[in-house]
C-alpha cells in the first residue's frame, strides 16, 4: 500500500536515524532484530533504509569533491585541537569538513587522507612502481604521499599499512609518525596501528629506524614499535608472524576473537560485531585467503557454537 507523503518523509527521517545509529553507535543483537522488524513494516520502510545506508556511502564522494574543489588548509606537523577548530568552515561544508576529520567506522577518508598521493579501499591492495628497482605495495585502507628526499623515493604513511623493496644500488624512505625508515638493497614493511604506535618490520637486507629517542637498526626478520616518545627494543620475528598479506592471507595463532574481528574489518566494507564478551574472549588460529573472509566466519559458528545474524553491512556474532 502506497503511503502519504508527509508518511514517507517520517520513514525516511527513522531510516536516517537509523543508519546514525548503526555507524557511529556501538550496535548489539537486540539493536539488529529491531531494524530487521522496522524494515519489514513495509516496502516503503525497507527501501528507505537502502537509501540512508546508500547516503552514508555516497559521503566519501563528497569528501573527494572537496578535496578537488577546495584547497584544505596545511595543518603544523603536530595538529592541535585548538587549530581543528579554528580551520572550520562554514554552512554545509563545516558539517562535511567535521564529517572527514572522524569519519565513522571509516567509511570515508579522514583529513589527512585527503592529502594522499594513493589510497586503497576496503580489500584493496596496491602495487606501485616508485623507480626502476624501487617497489610499494599498499594493503588495505592505506593512504600515503610519495616525494623525493635524499636523493630517493620517500613514502609518508598516513594511514594503514605498506611495504617497500630496493634493489642492491638503491634506496626508498618510509616517515610514518615521528620517525623515518631508511632501506637500502632490502624490503620493509610499516603499519600505523589504532593506539598511535606503529609497527616497522625488515623482511630483507637491512632497515635504519631514525626516532627522535635513537636509532635502531634492524636485520631481516627483526621488528620494532615505536609511538612519539620512545622505541621498542628489535625483537626477531617467528616465520608464522611475518605479515602474510602480501600472499593475500591473514593468519591467526591462537589470536583473542575481538582482535581477529578487528583485524578482518580492515579488509571488508561490511562490519562484523561481537556482541557477546564471552566470545569476545574466545580464541581462533588459522590461514586465511582475504578474497574468502567468510571462512572464518563459518568457523567460529562451529567451534563456538556461536549464532550469526547478518543484517545489511552487519554481521553479529553471539
Amino acid at each position: 500500500m502506497t503511503q502519504p507523503d508527509d508518511m514517507k518523509t517520517l520513514i525516511r527521517e527513522q531510516a536516517r536515524a537509523w543508519a546514525r545509529e548503526l555507524a557511529v553507535g556501538k550496535p548489539t543483537q537486540a539493536t539488529a532484530q529491531a531494524l530487521r522488524r522496522w524494515c519489514a513494516l513495509s516496502p516503503d520502510h525497507a527501501q528507505a533504509w537502502r537509501h540512508a545506508s546508500e547516503e552514508w556511502r555516497s559521503l566519501r564522494e563528497v569528501a573527494d569533491t572537496f578535496r578537488r574543489e577546495v584547497p584544505a588548509p596545511v595543518p603544523p606537523r603536530r595538529v592541535s585541537r585548538r587549530w581543528m577548530l579554528g580551520a572550520s568552515l562554514s554552512g554545509a561544508v563545516a558539517l562535511t569538513g567535521v564529517a572527514i576529520v572522524r569519519p565513522p567506522l571509516g567509511l570515508w577518508p579522514s583529513w589527512s587522507e585527503l592529502g594522499a598521493d594513493y589510497r586503497t579501499a576496503a580489500g584493496e591492495q596496491r602495487d606501485i612502481q616508485l623507480a626502476p628497482t624501487v617497489q610499494l605495495a599498499l594493503n588495505t585502507r592505506t593512504s600515503v604521499a610519495v616525494s623525493q628526499a635524499d636523493g630517493m623515493p620517500r613514502v609518508q604513511l598516513i594511514a594503514g599499512e605498506c611495504a617497500v623493496s630496493s634493489g642492491p644500488q638503491s634506496g626508498v624512505q618510509i616517515v610514518a609518525g615521528d620517525a623515518r625508515l631508511s632501506v637500502m638493497g632490502g624490503a620493509a614493511q610499516a603499519r600505523r596501528l589504532a593506539d598511535g604506535w606503529t609497527r616497522v618490520v625488515c623482511t630483507a637486507g637491512e632497515a635504519r629506524l631514525d626516532h627522535p629517542a635513537r636509532q635502531v637498526v634492524l636485520a631481516a626478520g627483526q621488528e620494532t614499535r615505536y609511538d612519539a616518545r620512545q622505541v621498542s627494543e628489535p625483537a626477531a620475528l617467528a616465520a608464522r608472524d611475518v605479515p602474510a598479506w602480501r600472499e593475500g592471507v591473514l593468519v591467526f595463532q591462537n589470536t583473542p576473537l575481538d582482535i581477529a574481528v578487528e583485524e578482518i574489518n580492515r579488509y571488508q566494507r561490511s562490519r562484523i560485531v561481537v556482541t557477546s564478551d564471552a566470545l569476545a574472549q574466545r580464541r581462533i588460529s588459522g590461514r586465511f585467503r582475504i578474497e574468502s573472509l567468510d571462512e572464518p566466519i563459518a568457523l567460529i559458528q562451529t567451534l563456538y557454537d556461536a549464532k550469526v545474524l547478518r543484517v545489511g553491512g552487519l554481521v553479529l556474532l553471539s
